[in-house]
């Protein structure tokens, strides 16, 4: 994975601890399998609020924490991504 590609892994640690596969959580979020693959190894870079709403739930993560883990994986990714264009 290369520098604008990185993983967000608060979110793998985060599954990992409750004990669920990348299949298993993106059959609890409805989610198709493919685009939660490619929101966690950051494939994807701007995940949409509905999405990160459900992650927060499935994953059992406020939403304050998520988006303050969120917004420092942007940073660290990309350099200063404004999280909240997107919304």
């Amino acid at each position: 994975m290369n520098k604008t590609n990185a993983m967000r892994m608060y979110l793998v640690i985060k599954r990992e601890t409750l004990g669920l596969s990348m299949r298993e959580t993106s059959r609890l979020l409805q989610m198709d399998f493919h685009y939660y693959y490619r929101i966690e190894t950051g494939l994807i870079t701007r995940v949409s609020f509905i999405s990160l709403c459900n992650i927060a739930m499935v994953l059992g993560i406020s939403l304050n924490d998520l988006f303050n883990m969120e917004t420092i994986y942007q940073k660290q990714s990309k350099g200063a991504v404004d999280l909240w264009q997107s919304f």
